[in-house]
């Protein structure tokens, strides 16, 4: 039931619903809750703080992404709690919070780097890269960029080359 109700959340979501969205993910959230699901109410919460970030509520976004990281960690779901960190670093940047983003964002670095991830590696130091920008530290961001670039030319990520490319 759960999991029905998040794919009619994430169309309600598609087609700009967010009110209807919301109140579906969270009818998915409790029914997640009452069966002790913990990994469904993370999953629930992440895309609770999806619909919530579209929509410029970020506060309410950043709790939402907060409340999954301490399960997924608590879980030892590495990759979740990877994309959490990145989520809460990303919408630190878009409020213009750049020390705290970075803080989140390095831990997503340093977590890929032990599971060898070497896109996630990519993503994350590109993110870094533009919090360099940011900054106004063009020669850290290069550095981060250069390094982004080698990955993803030795894993043939052509997109991410890209990207890469574009900053």
């Amino acid at each position: 039931m759960s999991a029905t109700l998040s794919n009619m959340a994430v169309v309600y979501q598609v087609r700009g619903e967010y009110e209807r969205s919301v109140t579906t993910y969270k009818e998915a959230l409790a029914i997640s809750e009452e069966l002790g699901d913990r990994q469904g109410v993370a999953e629930n919460l992440i895309n609770l703080g999806t619909v919530y970030e579209e929509q410029c509520l970020l506060e309410e976004a950043l709790e939402s992404y907060k409340q999954a990281l301490t399960i997924e960690s608590e879980l030892g779901d590495r990759m979740a709690e990877i994309l959490c960190l990145n989520d809460i670093g990303n919408l630190y940047i878009t409020q213009g919070r750049i020390d705290d983003a970075e803080v989140y964002i390095e831990r997503a670095l340093d977590a890929r780097r032990q599971l060898g991830e070497k896109k996630g590696i990519a993503i994350s130091l590109n993110c870094l890269g533009n919090i360099e920008q940011l900054r106004g530290r063009h020669d850290r961001a290069m550095t981060r960029y250069l390094e982004a670039l080698g990955l993803v030319r030795e894993i043939k990520w052509r997109s991410g080359e890209a990207e890469t490319l574009s900053h």
